[in-house]
């Protein structure tokens, strides 16, 4: 009779240590997607200002070459400079798409590829920029030069310019390093525990 009893009871107990087995399991993935999301999220904040930034740009451009009283070295600038900015707006919405796709608590072979998508997204950006980003620095010297403006403005173009290559370092290097760092770590904590 004791025996029926110990075993009865050992199956218990073994049952609530495999139920609080899976709670422990289920906790802790829970907490690595909700920290691995937080990190995605701030990649789509700044996904969705860019898409802000060009939604107001590139009415502005459009302003500014139609409206009188620019110089024709601005607005042949901005011409130029004009077809760039939709083609920017559609990158922009094809990386925000692929940020709202990523879902850490589904699949997560879906989540990796989307996840791997963006950072190859990110990348190619990174190489672009490292061409565009001159070339529009050297048109704004030469209408620049071509305008004759006072040493007020090319202070200001510079300082402009420095803080947009620190930033886009910052970006690269500090944000989105870490970011990304943090979500493959979740990634492959979360597949350890499957």
């Amino acid at each position: 009779m004791e025996l029926d009893d110990m075993k009865t009871a050992w199956r218990e107990l073994d049952r609530r240590l495999d139920r609080q087995e899976t709670l422990s399991e289920t906790f802790i993935r829970e907490s690595i997607a909700a920290r691995s999301q937080r990190s995605v999220n701030k990649f789509l904040a700044y996904e969705l200002i860019g898409v802000a930034v060009m939604l107001f740009a590139i009415p502005f451009v459009l302003w500014t070459i139609v409206g009188a009283g620019m110089p024709p070295e601005t607005k042949l600038f901005l011409k130029v400079l004009f077809p760039l900015l939709p083609a920017i707006l559609v990158w922009q919405f094809i990386k925000t798409f692929t940020l709202f796709r990523v879902d850490i608590s589904g699949n997560m072979k879906r989540v990796a590829k989307m996840v791997q998508r963006y950072e190859l997204f990110a990348l190619y950006e990174k190489r672009v920029s490292y061409l565009l980003v001159p070339l529009l620095f050297a048109g704004a010297i030469v209408v620049y030069a071509a305008l004759r403006v006072p040493l007020w403005s090319w202070v200001a173009m510079t300082g402009l310019v420095t803080a947009t290559v620190l930033y886009c370092v910052w970006y690269y290097k500090k944000f989105f390093a870490d970011n990304m760092a943090a979500i493959k770590r979740s990634l492959k904590e979360i597949k350890d525990l499957e």
